[in-house]
């Protein structure tokens, strides 16, 4: 089954077109890695899967149903209305309400993602490595089977880094949890994803599969494919 389906997307903002006929699919199961540098479009293009934006024209598709009429998306995407004042539990127990969720499954999901020892402490005192695990655990609540990241990695050390990847990979592998992350650490998604795609200049240039020779080179394939030339 398609788990997303992009066919023609195209978003445009006054004088800037963002998206260029954008036509993607990815498969049910996959972890599916988003490249580009940027202001390429990854983040606007996460942002219409995700429903928190909508395309000028274009259809999207989430698991072969019209995206507005699917409940079964979590999301992390330019950050989220945290609430500093308040601890990531109770920030959680927010969302919570409005996903239909309780307090049994904020308490696991909180633990799951290494934040069990923090859930009471004010989101203000967090680092950035534990507002994007924070984002992750609400990206979680409802059991989506689509999860969306945009930069899932930024701010982690490389123990956070780690467990975050780990953390992907369990999820898709146990779980069946279909992925699609955009990053810029292309060392760790070489290492997790099952499927990449480029974008540039608001179009999909390129696709290819883990076992390809590109994933295998993925730094140097981007540098490449961005015109960069070694000194």
């Amino acid at each position: 089954m398609k788990a997303v389906r992009c066919e023609g997307v195209v978003k445009q903002f006054k004088e800037v077109m963002a998206l260029k006929s954008m036509t993607m699919e990815i498969e049910e199961g996959e972890i599916y890695g988003l490249i580009g540098r940027n202001g390429a479009g990854k983040t606007t293009i996460l942002r219409i899967i995700a429903g928190t934006a909508f395309a000028t024209e274009g259809s999207v598709e989430i698991f072969e149903k019209p995206q507005r009429d699917v409940k079964r998306i979590g999301c992390f995407i330019d950050g989220l209305g945290l609430y500093p004042s308040l601890s990531g539990k109770k920030n959680m127990l927010l969302f919570a309400e409005l996903m239909g969720s309780n307090a049994k499954e904020v308490h696991r999901l909180l633990e799951l993602v290494g934040l069990g020892d923090a859930m009471n402490r004010k989101v203000s005192g967090y680092s950035l490595g534990m507002k994007q695990r924070l984002g992750l655990a609400i990206a979680l609540l409802g059991d989506p089977s689509l999860i969306v990241l945009d930069e899932p990695f930024n701010g982690l050390d490389p123990l956070g880094v780690r467990l975050m990847s780990d953390l992907i990979v369990k999820l898709n592998k146990e779980e069946g949890k279909t992925f699609i992350i955009s990053s810029h650490m292309l060392g760790e998604l070489s290492k997790i994803a099952t499927h990449y795609g480029f974008i540039d200049q608001g179009e999909l240039k390129d696709e290819f599969p883990r076992e390809s020779k590109q994933a295998e080179e993925l730094e140097e394939y981007f540098l490449e494919k961005v015109g960069y030339e070694y000194a």
